[in-house]
């Protein structure tokens, strides 16, 4: 659900019902705990990304 906030194929309201996510505050705290944005430096942190997720982006990028 996180990451799929983060790449914008969901919004916090969308990811509340396909979920079933009660409270946005939820939603919230696991972006703060599992997403890749720096909160307390309002940037995303650089994370290592395993070669199969290299390689979707690559083919995402590659099929526009």
């Amino acid at each position: 659900m996180v990451s799929e906030i983060e790449r914008g194929l969901l919004t916090r309201s969308q990811a509340m019902s396909k979920y079933g996510i009660q409270s946005d505050s939820t939603i919230t705290r696991w972006l703060k705990k599992y997403g890749n944005f720096d909160w307390s430096n309002q940037s995303f942190k650089s994370m290592a990304k395993s070669p199969q997720q290299r390689i979707i982006e690559l083919e995402e990028k590659s099929s526009f």
